[in-house]
C-alpha cells in the first residue's frame, strides 16, 4: 500500500511542499490557518510522517487504555512494554507512552490523536472491542500493531498468544487427569481472547482423540471480567455446579477462585483442580501454586515492535501469534488416576512442570 506524501498534500492545497513540511513540523513561520488546513488534509489523505527528531529516529507510540488500574494488570502490560522498548532501542525509535479513555476517544479521533503528536506508528494495548478507536482502526492508514485483537486493515497488525491452543492445552491436561465435568471461567465478552479461549475449551471437550467425549455443557461456563473479584464470583457459582475442575481465562480469576473455594472449605486441588492463564509471577506464591498457560509477555512486546517496524517499511506482514505452553504446578491433580498423580499428556512437548 502506497502512503500519501508531502507533495500530494501540497498539490491538494495548492501550496508548496516546504509550507506543508513546516506546518507538519509546527514551525512558527506558518500561520495557524494554514497549519490547520495542512493537518486536516493530512488526516483526510491518511498521511503519516517521521518524527523529525535530531538523530533520525521515528517516533512511535504505545497507546494504553486508561482503565488499567490493578497492580497485577499493570505488571502484565509492563512486561510487554519492556519488550517493545528493547526492540525500539535497536531500531532507533523514539517511544512515547499515551493513555486514553473512551470519553477522550469520542472527542479526538485515532488519526488526529497521533497526527497531532507527529507519530509514525503505534502499538495499542488494553482496548475493549467497544472502544471507539477499535472501529477507527479499520480505516486508519497509520501503521499500527494491536495486542490480542484483529482488525481487517492491511495497515494494522496483531500480536498475541495462540489463545485457542492455550485453552486446549489447559482442558486436555484436566481430561488427562481424569476430569470430565470441567468448568470454564471466561473473561468479559468485549475481548477477542474470550472468544478464542472459549472456542479452545469447547474444542477440547468435543475432541474424539480420547475415544470418548466429555462434551460441552453451557451451564459449566461462567462469564467474569478477568479480575480477581470475578474469580470469586465464579467460585460461588461453580461451588454448586458439580464440577471437579475449573479452567480460568486469567491467573487473576484463578487466584480469586482459589481463595473463595478455600473460604468455603473446598480444597484445591483435592476437591477441585484449577488452571489459570498468563503465568503471572504471583502464581508461584499462591497456596497451592497455580497450574497455568504461559505466554511470554516480554517476547510479545519484542514481536510487536518488530511487526510495527515491518509495517512502517510496507512489508506484507500483519499477524504474529506466539505458541503457549502449560506450566504444571500444585493446583491440579488426578481425579481418578492411581494415587492421584498427574498423567503425562501427548502434548508433552508443550508442557513443563514447575
Amino acid at each position: 500500500m502506497i502512503r500519501p506524501t508531502i507533495q500530494q498534500i501540497a498539490k491538494a492545497l495548492s501550496v508548496s511542499p516546504a509550507t506543508v513540511s513546516k506546518a507538519l513540523a509546527d514551525k512558527a513561520e506558518v500561520s495557524e490557518a494554514t497549519r490547520a488546513r495542512v493537518l486536516a488534509c493530512a488526516r483526510e489523505l491518511g498521511y503519516t510522517q517521521y518524527s523529525g527528531v535530531s538523530n533520525g529516529e521515528r517516533r512511535v507510540a504505545i497507546l494504553i487504555q486508561d482503565r488499567i488500574r490493578n497492580e497485577n494488570e499493570q505488571n502484565f502490560y509492563y512486561d510487554v512494554l519492556m519488550g517493545f522498548k528493547q526492540y525500539a532501542t535497536l531500531k532507533h525509535f523514539e517511544v512515547i507512552i499515551l493513555t486514553t479513555t473512551s470519553a477522550e476517544q469520542e472527542q479526538v479521533s485515532y488519526d488526529a490523536c497521533l497526527t497531532a503528536k507527529r507519530i509514525s506508528g503505534a502499538f495499542v494495548m488494553g482496548m475493549k472491542t467497544t472502544d471507539p478507536y477499535i472501529a477507527q482502526l479499520g480505516v486508519t492508514s497509520i501503521p499500527t500493531v494491536t495486542l490480542d485483537f484483529s482488525v481487517n486493515n492491511p495497515c494494522v497488525g496483531r500480536v498475541g498468544v495462540d489463545n485457542y491452543t492455550g485453552a486446549r492445552l489447559a482442558v486436555e491436561h484436566l481430561i488427562d487427569l481424569g476430569h470430565r465435568n470441567i468448568g470454564f471461567l471466561n473473561g468479559h465478552p468485549f475481548a477477542q481472547v474470550s472468544e478464542e479461549r472459549l472456542a479452545g475449551y469447547i474444542a477440547a471437550l468435543c475432541s474424539r482423540k480420547y475415544g470418548f467425549q466429555p462434551g460441552f455443557e453451557p451451564r459449566f461456563v461462567f462469564e467474569g471480567d478477568f479480575s480477581e473479584q470475578s474469580g470469586a464470583s465464579g467460585a460461588d457459582y461453580f461451588a454448586e455446579a458439580g464440577i471437579t475442575a475449573l479452567f480460568c481465562a486469567s491467573d487473576l480469576m484463578a487466584m480469586g477462585a482459589v481463595r473463595r473455594f478455600q473460604e468455603k472449605g473446598i480444597a484445591v486441588p483435592a476437591d477441585i483442580s484449577i488452571v489459570g492463564f498468563d503465568n503471572m509471577p504471583f502464581t508461584t506464591y499462591c497456596t497451592p501454586r497455580i497450574t497455568t498457560v504461559a505466554q511470554d509477555r516480554y517476547r510479545l512486546g519484542l514481536m510487536a515492535c518488530a511487526l510495527l517496524y515491518s509495517l512502517l517499511d510496507n512489508a506484507p506482514l500483519n499477524h504474529c501469534l506466539l505458541q503457549p505452553s502449560l506450566v504444571i504446578r500444585e493446583s491440579t491433580m488426578g481425579f481418578s488416576s492411581p494415587g492421584n498423580q498427574p498423567l503425562i499428556s501427548e502434548n508433552a512437548n508443550l508442557i513443563y512442570k514447575a
